[in-house]
């Protein structure tokens, strides 16, 4: 497997910073070493104002950062991520997805992992270091936003990928894939399609999920025509169990990045994500970070460790079945208020978990809806432009029920059916 394939200019120029290089052995020293380090300009530890941290847990408990942790949290580490903490994901990943690059040196595409400030961070890391002017991008339609903004401005060619209610439809991918020949893909993104980006659980705009027959139908086009695959999955654990198995747990040819975030089990503003893929493509994202923002929150990966340690693995997944279980109660109240308002001007589907409710208005155009909205009514959702490539008009609104009250989710949709009987007797 050729990677360096697979990055633009940037990425094949990104070099190991020596400093950084030097200050991650460093970090993976103890004191049994007798270090003396005189290279790095580390501010001294004894100028940190704060010694130590506790944080009162919901359930009454707390966790506290020693002085140690504190001294650690406050001071530069290695670009990756914290050791301990990274050891901790590794494990997890294994737990959970165990792909067959997982502790497999032999294979070139072996797994990695790097800590990132956020899902987000993680997408712009892989686009930025990727896509070039007018490579061949594939995206499930509606996609999210956060990516076609990412994406925008790297002026690749964007092709849509036709979606239902449970996510790529593999007919249409192989559809778009038949104007290329796979035996003469030599430069991905030029003469074939270099990625495809997807939210594969409760996706962001519509809620759908990807079969594990979808999946595993997507992944053998990605391998016959030599594409990444990007799994941005963040709302992987707001889904009932049983899981399904991820594109990286299938991942034998080392063709998938991706994506997971703390935001949606534990919290959205310590802004931790994790970067799992190919060592080459990683190590690539790591020189990037080195270079950037050098390594995510100390603060926020020693907090995440110790509420991670004091869980365990059992305690994290009954934490994440406690989130599913919270959520989904907040889309049943979501649908329920929609059958009660909005069945005579809007039809959706039920998405499989997650945040959002993909609803299409009965109006040629949502986005003039959503401006009466809220002008007359105050209520805010995304109209289904958001989420397009081209812009173009779009029936469609996007609802997130996570952060709401079901009073509140009757009232807007009381509005909503108000605002749109209105608009189509003024338009139609």
């Amino acid at each position: 497997m050729d990677y360096e394939r697979y990055l633009n200019e940037t990425g094949i120029g990104r070099k190991p910073s020596p400093i950084r290089s030097q200050h991650a052995k460093l970090v993976s020293m103890g004191p049994e070493d007798d270090v003396i380090y005189l290279s790095g300009g580390m501010p001294n530890h004894s100028t940190f104002p704060a010694v130590k941290a506790t944080f009162q847990l919901r359930d009454g408990s707390s966790i506290e950062l020693d002085h140690n942790a504190t001294k650690d949290a406050l001071q530069y580490d290695a670009s990756p991520g914290f050791k301990e903490l990274l050891n901790w994901i590794y494990e997890l990943q294994r737990q959970v997805h165990n792909p067959p690059t997982y502790n497999n040196d032999k294979h070139p595409g072996e797994m990695k992992c790097i800590m990132t400030n956020g899902a987000q961070h993680g997408l712009s890391l892989v686009m930025g270091n990727l896509v070039c002017k007018d490579d061949i991008c594939l995206m499930e339609s509606p996609a999210y936003a956060g990516a076609i903004s990412v994406l925008n401005p790297l002026e690749p060619k964007m092709i849509p990928i036709d979606t239902d209610k449970h996510g790529i439809i593999p007919s249409e991918l192989r559809k778009v894939l038949s104007r290329w020949n796979p035996l003469k893909i030599q430069q991905p993104g030029k003469d074939g399609p270099k990625l495809l980006y997807c939210v594969p659980t409760c996706g962001n705009p519509t809620g759908a999920s990807l079969t594990l027959e979808r999946k595993k139908e997507i992944y053998e086009l990605a391998r016959e025509y030599k594409f990444l695959i990007i799994e941005d999955d963040p709302y992987f654990y707001l889904r009932s169990k049983p899981y399904v198995p991820s594109f990286l747990s299938m991942d034998t040819d080392g063709l998938v990045l991706r994506m997971d975030s703390v935001s949606k089990v534990v919290s959205a503003g310590i802004r931790i994500g994790v970067l799992t893929g190919p060592a080459p493509l990683i190590d690539t994202f790591t020189c990037n970070l080195e270079t950037s923002v050098q390594h995510t929150s100390g603060l926020s990966q020693q907090f995440l460790l110790a509420l991670l340690k004091k869980w365990g693995y059992e305690g994290f997944f009954a934490n994440a079945d406690k989130m599913s279980a919270f959520y989904e109660k907040m889309k049943y109240e979501c649908l329920e208020a929609a059958r009660n308002h909005l069945q005579d001007v809007a039809e959706w589907d039920e998405p499989e978990g997650g945040m959002f409710l993909w609803i299409k208005l009965k109006v040629m155009d949502a986005n003039p809806v959503v401006e009466k909205l809220m002008e007359e009514k105050n209520v805010f959702v995304a109209p289904g432009w958001y989420f397009t490539l081209d812009s173009k008009p779009c029936p469609y609104i996007r609802v997130a029920f996570s952060n709401t009250t079901y009073e509140n989710m009757n009232k807007a949709f009381e509005s909503l059916a108000q605002v749109i009987k209105k608009y189509k007797s003024e338009n139609e």
